[in-house]
């Protein structure tokens, strides 16, 4: 940006209005639950009504929000797919509690819909999507701010082994997925210690060519992967024989109807032979306007249809009862006409550093979490994002030397974890607590631990 202003908000795409960031700021905290089964909501949108700034809750339902003095008598509004939005006064919300807010399941009339599954198969409706996408997303460079939270953990153990947090900008060309042209520049960056085992032996330089090791960069993959905003990737799966398209639901997002398709994965090609696809299989979900085709929402998931013991999931078998190997989700929201990136998060292996991988003991596996607190969409507003800053695709965050200033962190919103679970930071705080570990800038991170 031509002029470097902090901002201290969070995960909602925006047009940035200058005078919020000078003025005093006021804090709340927050939990959203369902109020039928008093269950957390994970990523409901906060914001502040009439205003581009908001912020996000986490996977506990949890937020906090800073927000300008001047806002005071404004509501802020609670939205989330599959529930009625919710609207309360800002001045009523005491910034020394959590405040606990209940939102109602949505129900919705079919007969409010105006595109009904019965009157076009699943395969039109995504045609559909296609057809409109020039009018839901921009197709000129566009400028975000946004967080990042790359978390490793062992998946024979689930202990966690390694934590990167950081603040970046990102100027994307347009919309669409693998789009290479992306560049991102790191703001600030924080590290823990590194309690993975690296390998170094001829066997497990073998292995980290068996599974594809390079430096790859969580920044890179978490942006581009698994991006259905991309006309090209879905019509090739429209055109792809292996995959079904079915209608598996509606719901309701801010009052209006949402249609929910399934894209399947069923049968599996191999040597020109075709099986179908029965101990593992690609679900991808779509989560659509029925009003303007805009996905709001997209989820991929690898999926073993034979659960094994090592694997984790934090999804509570929503998927029957196989088990999640992997995901990539993104949610988007809508400013001004467009729809842009707000959340996004991926679990699986990302590669980007030489670990031992020895069967039964290690196999590591990363969380990474994107989210996005401004975007401007005028190029006149923004600067090109300078080769000497970039981040290359190929240079790990995980081991990157930084001075570390923790009064950015203090008044710099991520997505609060406090910042992590307990037992996250338990995993981590082994040799000493997280803060110091942020201090030493990595140095400990490039060595093997015993």
């Amino acid at each position: 940006m031509r002029k470097k202003i902090v901002v201290p908000l969070l995960i909602i795409c925006l047009n940035f209005i200058p005078i919020y960031s000078w003025s005093q700021k006021r804090e709340i905290r927050g939990k959203i639950l369902d109020k039928e089964t008093l269950e957390a909501i994970p990523y409901s949108s906060i914001s502040v009504k009439s205003t581009p700034i908001g912020t996000c809750s986490n996977y506990q339902g949890e937020f906090i929000f800073y927000y300008p003095d001047s806002l005071i008598n404004s509501k802020l509004i609670i939205s989330c797919i599959g529930y009625k939005t919710q609207s309360l006064e800002l001045e009523s919300l005491n910034a020394n509690d959590i405040t606990n807010i209940y939102l109602d399941p949505a129900s919705y009339d079919i007969s409010e819909v105006t595109i009904r599954p019965n009157q076009m198969t699943a395969s039109d409706f995504v045609k559909q999507v296609i057809k409109n996408m020039h009018k839901t997303y921009v197709r000129s460079p566009y400028y975000m701010e946004g967080f990042i939270r790359d978390k490793v953990f062992n998946l024979y153990d689930n202990k966690n082994v390694r934590l990167t947090e950081a603040a970046v900008e990102i100027v994307k060309k347009e919309f669409g997925g693998e789009n290479r042209a992306d560049r991102i520049k790191i703001f600030e960056i924080r590290n823990s210690y590194n309690y993975s085992r690296l390998g170094s032996s001829l066997k497990e330089k073998f292995n980290q060519i068996f599974w594809g090791y390079s430096k790859n960069n969580p920044a890179y993959i978490i942006l581009q992967s698994r991006d259905f905003t991309d006309p090209t990737t879905l019509r090739k799966l429209l055109k792809n024989e292996l995959y079904s398209f079915n209608f598996s639901g509606m719901t309701i997002y801010d009052g209006k109807p949402v249609q929910i398709i399934d894209i399947k994965e069923e049968y599996v090609e191999f040597i020109f032979m075709r099986a179908k696809s029965i101990y593992a299989h690609n679900l991808i979900r779509l989560y659509i306007d029925t009003e303007s085709y805009a996905m709001l929402k997209t989820e991929f998931y690898w999926i073993d249809k034979h659960p094994k013991e090592m694997f984790h999931s934090d999804l509570n078998n929503t998927l029957s009862n196989d088990s999640i190997m992997g995901f990539a989700i993104k949610q988007y929201e809508k400013i001004n006409e467009n729809y842009y990136l707000k959340y996004a998060s991926f679990r699986g292996r990302i590669h980007d550093q030489p670990d031992e991988n020895e069967m039964g003991k290690t196999l590591y596996y990363n969380e990474t979490e994107l989210l996005i607190n401004k975007v401007v969409t005028n190029k006149k507003d923004f600067d090109r994002i300078k080769h000497r800053d970039l981040l290359e695709k190929d240079v790990s965050l995980w081991d990157m030397k930084y001075v570390y200033d923790p009064s950015f962190w203090k008044n710099y919103n991520i997505l609060i974890d406090k910042p992590l679970d307990t037992a996250v930071q338990k995993d981590l705080e082994k040799e000493a607590p997280l803060n110091n570990q942020f201090i030493d800038a990595g140095v400990k991170n490039s060595k093997n631990p015993k």
